[in-house]
């Protein structure tokens, strides 16, 4: 048994010892985005309960410490065979028509669902654009519409808070839904910005401008938004199903790479349990080595996370990262 051997085994003994790190990157892109606030909040909770996969409840991360940014540069990969992928994704629509002053805030890509949310200046003005691959309204009832006479149903997500959705088939196999909060999103500018809708994909930047990783993953889902914004990009195995022991979640972030990894739960917001991370050759590490750090340059640092994969494949994707 030589040293990866072991190190896969010693990974394998103390799983249940760690948090899930799939969860824990996930729920900081919700926690730590560019516009926290209850209009975000309000608006996302309501999208939530149609939407699969957006917000997942887990840990999240805080950035302590007061040390300087140190970059470190990144290395070739020793472990083969590899690719070097650019996580920049694209939407697989174009929104034609916002209101004045909305602009995209986040976006989200998974197999079966892509969603974005555009943000105005006042509270609650927000705007969620899903593309799904089924009929959000198939098992729902709804008022009977059209979108550029295509039939369409106007239905209420949300009744507390009035947040409605309108949907119809935008292609075959793929239907959209637009939705926001009818006090403030009227159902009128829901059909507006529905008839202004097409299957033209818009491409989204990404920080992280290229990462090298194992041959055999491909990026699962991934998750944005404006400038600052935290991101994650989710590699699995081809075919694969996110809950794979095998994915590997990479996470890049603005600012100064944390002191502890620091998760809340699986308990109340009490539970809070902090994970030392110790450098190593220029990385920073958790005792587990689930969870592998590098500050890529002043401005972002880069997070590497799996429950199965081995560290030392950890270290290379996260020495690989580059930011544009």
């Amino acid at each position: 048994m030589n040293d990866l051997d072991l190190l896969r085994k010693t990974l394998r003994e103390r799983e249940n010892l760690a948090p899930d790190p799939t969860t824990m990157l996930i729920r900081t892109h919700s926690a730590l985005q560019r516009r926290v606030s209850v209009r975000r909040a309000t608006a996302f909770t309501a999208a939530a309960t149609a939407t699969t996969g957006v917000l997942v409840a887990g840990g999240l991360l805080t950035i302590e410490g007061d040390r300087p940014p140190v970059a470190v540069a990144p290395a070739a990969s020793a472990v083969a065979p590899v690719k070097a992928v650019d996580p920049a994704q694209s939407l697989p629509f174009t929104v034609g028509h916002l209101p004045g002053g909305f602009v995209l805030d986040s976006w989200s890509l998974y197999p079966d669902e892509v969603s974005a949310q555009y943000v105005g200046k006042g509270n609650f003005e927000t705007i969620t654009v899903r593309v799904l691959a089924g009929d959000p309204a198939a098992t729902a009832g709804g008022e009977s519409r059209n979108v550029n006479g295509i039939p369409a149903v106007l239905r209420t997500v949300d009744e507390r808070s009035g947040f409605k959705e309108l949907s119809w088939q935008l292609s075959p196999g793929k239907w959209a839904a637009i939705g926001g909060e009818s006090s403030v999103i009227t159902v009128r500018t829901l059909q507006e910005v529905a008839e202004s809708v097409t299957a033209r994909p818009t491409p989204v930047t990404a920080t992280l401008k290229n990462v090298t990783v194992p041959s055999l993953l491909k990026v699962y889902s991934a998750q944005g938004g404006s400038a600052g914004s935290p991101e994650s990009f989710r590699f699995c195995p081809d075919g694969s199903a996110t809950d794979n022991p095998a994915c590997v979640l990479v996470g890049v972030q603005t600012g100064t790479a944390p002191a502890t990894w620091q998760v809340i739960g699986p308990g109340t917001v009490n539970d809070v349990k902090k994970m030392p991370l110790k450098p190593s050759g220029g990385l920073l590490l958790t005792d587990d080595g689930r969870v592998v750090i590098r500050q890529i340059d002043a401005m972002h640092w880069i997070s590497v996370t799996s429950d199965s994969t081995a560290t030392g494949t950890l270290k290379e994707i996260a020495r690989s990262g580059v930011a544009r």
